[in-house]
């Protein structure tokens, strides 16, 4: 068996054999014949140029405006995702009042140990 290489177009090739059809009047069967392409393929960017526009056949591994748009958004939304995740999760419990804090023998010079002291800190 002999194996076909896939041919590359270039979007300025593509966008002309769209205008033979378009602007020139050719059937779609026709051009692709006379310019040695499936008549599929032909079809097929002549479907992706109209609503791509000027932005169409991007090239090898470029995303359309709209589809780099897409993938920042859907990342925005995975980090968002995580960080709500994390804030809602359980926190470690907290003591029942804030205004009482344990003092200890390193911090108390003259306090006896582990006595709280109300309102220290507030």
């Amino acid at each position: 068996m002999s194996e076909q290489k896939k041919r590359s177009y270039t979007p300025e090739f593509k966008k002309d054999a769209v205008r033979l059809v378009t602007e020139q009047g050719y059937k779609v069967t026709e051009a692709a014949r006379n310019l040695g392409i499936n008549p599929s393929v032909l079809q097929r960017w002549k479907t992706e140029l109209v609503p791509g526009g000027p932005n169409a056949f991007p090239g090898k591994g470029r995303l359309s405006p709209e589809q780099e748009e897409l993938q920042r958004l859907r990342k925005e939304n995975q980090r968002l995702k995580m960080e709500r995740d994390i804030l809602k999760k359980p926190r470690p419990s907290l003591p029942t009042s804030r205004s009482k804090i344990r003092l200890y023998s390193a911090a108390t010079e003259g306090l006896s140990h582990n006595r709280v002291v109300p309102g220290y800190g507030s």
